[in-house]
């Protein structure tokens, strides 16, 4: 098991498999929120949201995370 601690609201280089990226990206789409804004226009359409951006950096196996408004632990893969 490895610990990697991430900064609310702050990029992070870490160091991931491929297939760790792709779990933290659907954990982030499903805990974002589906509820509309308030001033929205009922035909807007509501981009994809998510809660954890990872995205790949230029260096090989790393990724850049940042966790927006979440606090907690969370658990990818093994």
């Amino acid at each position: 098991m490895r610990t990697e601690y991430v900064t609310e609201s702050k990029t992070t280089p870490v160091e991931l498999e491929p297939d760790e990226a792709e779990a933290l990206r659907r954990l982030g789409r499903s805990l974002a929120s589906k509820s509309r804004w308030f001033g929205s226009d009922d035909d807007e359409e509501t981009p994809d949201r998510t809660v954890i951006r990872c995205t790949q950096s230029d260096k090989e196996g790393v990724y850049d995370v940042r966790i927006s408004d979440a606090v907690g632990v969370i658990g990818v893969l093994d």
